[in-house]
């Protein structure tokens, strides 16, 4: 890949700012509330402008202080255990197991599992007080509609213990993938493959800070580009994963992952 020549500043976090002085807090602050009045189509998918404007807020800042699962901490160790619905052992995908990572490794909680509060009251136990949980969305076919659940982990729950129990994922045997390009696409598509193989994920110094860089702009210029990495890093995965599917099964499944979605409830 040719190299990406930029005389501009960077700042203490390894982001090229280019020609601005500004932080990552400050483009994250040029969001526009007035764009944030507006909805996207994607596929058949609505999904509310607001949203993603705060989804990509949040992940701004969490890539200022390095604080984002894909990120390498300073043992060259990204988490890639793949987050599992903690009552139906469904594995998430896509754009929701991007988020799922996200939301649990900021609150350190990298290999938990989630549930929502209603199955937590199902298993016979409940969320503890004060607990902050995240949400994610699914296509509901039955509605025809995209609708939000909101998940904690199983270790916010005040009895984890009669939570069924789950057998860990086997750990892949492949030799840990190292990232060497810093394309936003490539780099974020290659992390959930590896999450999603359990496979051991890494980068190199020069591509992390290229990835920052790119991720920066992008989601400052559309917050939509978190959604969209999300969902063709799902789409890609579950082409490379049934390459033989009928044609009719896998154009359903595209579909649901087109709509933000997946069949992992």
């Amino acid at each position: 890949m040719e190299e990406k020549k930029n005389d501009g500043l960077v700042n203490e976090t390894g982001v090229n700012l280019g020609d601005s002085t500004k932080g990552l807090h400050e483009l994250n602050n040029e969001i526009t509330s007035n764009e944030a009045k507006k909805t996207a189509s994607i596929g058949r998918n609505f999904v509310a402008f607001e949203d993603c404007v705060v989804a990509s807020r949040k992940v701004l800042n969490l890539l200022e202080q390095d604080n984002l699962p894909f990120i390498p901490n300073k043992d060259g160790f990204c988490n890639t255990k793949p987050v599992m619905n903690a009552v139906s052992n469904n594995k998430f995908t896509g754009i929701n197991m991007l988020m799922a990572k996200i939301h649990l490794h900021e609150q350190g909680r990298d290999n938990d599992n989630i549930l929502t509060f209603s199955q937590a009251a199902k298993s016979g136990t409940v969320i503890k007080r004060g607990e902050q949980g995240f949400n994610l969305s699914f296509y509901d076919k039955n509605e025809n509609k995209l609708t939000k659940a909101r998940y904690f982990a199983a270790s916010q729950t005040k009895m984890p213990d009669v939570l069924p129990y789950q057998r860990p994922p086997a750990e892949s045997s492949k030799e840990v993938f190292v990232q060497k390009s810093g394309n936003t696409r490539d780099y974020i598509t290659n992390y959930l493959r590896c999450v999603d193989e359990n496979r051991g994920f890494t980068a190199s110094k020069e591509a992390v800070n290229e990835f920052k860089q790119n991720f920066a702009i992008e989601l400052k210029s559309n917050p939509l580009q978190l959604l969209i990495h999300g969902r063709e890093a799902g789409k890609t995965i579950y082409k490379e994963k049934n390459p033989s599917m009928d044609k009719e099964k896998s154009k359903v499944k595209e579909m649901a992952l087109a709509r933000n979605t997946g069949f992992e409830r």
